[in-house]
């Protein structure tokens, strides 16, 4: 049965104005030097303009920033996302001294190999749940190869080699997160799939930052492969204590979906949910 529609297109529509316009505003102003000649105003700048437009949302849809799951989600897809950026370039040209033209085209590659395989990360998730999915890419996948680049630094096929394998993981990630989404939060899809791929896109901006950071601070790509394996490893720790909840939400919503309703539904334990849902 199709959502009922909540919300009014006129409203809707002068919000995004509003948000247009402030966030032309707000970059005018950075560039105008009203944060400071330093870096600092453009690193301000995607947190300023988030909540520019999170601040024009509905308070029964900003609500659901509240919600832990909403914030590990966020976390994955910056990760997932993020990290799908052009930043491989300029590692290709100054780490392996790659012709700027070649590492533009294996660069175009990954990205697409990374879009590539995003259906087959959710073709996954419908299989072992989004969850379990996630667990896995971010542990065996994109954790392992950050780290093994910032530890072995590995010659131009070794890195390669690396490189695509992270792609791969990257795309997979995605595909996963977005069967995630609607499973968790029925009847919010659109807006929840509009902050995570917010998130997404505030990731793209920073991770490139951090990578050139550490390597203007230290000389080397190693300490920034390093904090992208670190903060892969905190995505899944964080996914891990918050899996329980979401399972359990998203078995909840499942029940709903085929019939049950919160005041015929028979009193379900936690370990009962799970007994289903390992059933399924």
């Amino acid at each position: 049965m199709q959502a009922k529609k909540t919300g009014s297109t006129m409203r809707a529509l002068s919000s995004f104005v509003v948000t247009l316009v402030r966030l032309v505003v707000l970059v005018l102003a950075v560039y105008a030097g009203v944060f400071g000649t330093s870096k600092a105003g453009v690193l301000l700048l995607p947190v300023i303009g988030t909540l520019i437009a999170m601040a024009v949302l509905p308070r029964r849809y900003r609500a659901v920033l509240g919600e832990r799951d909403t914030w590990v989600v966020m976390l994955i897809y910056s990760i997932t996302f993020g990290s799908m950026s052009a930043y491989v370039t300029l590692l290709l040209t100054s780490l392996y001294q790659m012709p700027k033209l070649k590492a533009g085209l294996f660069m175009s590659l990954l990205a697409f190999l990374g879009a590539i395989v995003r259906p087959f990360g959710g073709y996954v998730a419908d299989r072992v749940t989004g969850v379990r999915a996630l667990l896995v890419l971010l542990l065996a996948v994109i954790a392992a190869g950050d780290f093994a680049f910032a530890i072995w630094m590995p010659p131009v096929a070794g890195g390669v080699a690396i490189l695509i394998c992270l792609y791969i993981g990257f795309g997979l990630g995605n595909g996963s997160t977005f069967q995630l989404v609607p499973q968790r939060w029925k009847g919010k899809t659109g807006l929840l799939s509009g902050i995570v791929g917010a998130a997404g896109g505030i990731g793209g901006f920073y991770l490139p930052v951090i990578m050139g950071i550490t390597k203007e601070s230290t000389g080397s790509y190693q300490m920034g492969f390093a904090t992208f394996g670190v903060l892969a490893t905190c995505a899944f720790g964080a996914l891990l204590l918050q899996r329980p909840h979401l399972r359990e939400e998203t078995i909840r919503r499942q029940q709903f979906r085929e019939g049950t309703t919160l005041h015929d539904a028979p009193v379900i334990h936690h370990n009962d949910l799970l007994r289903v849902h390992n059933r399924r």
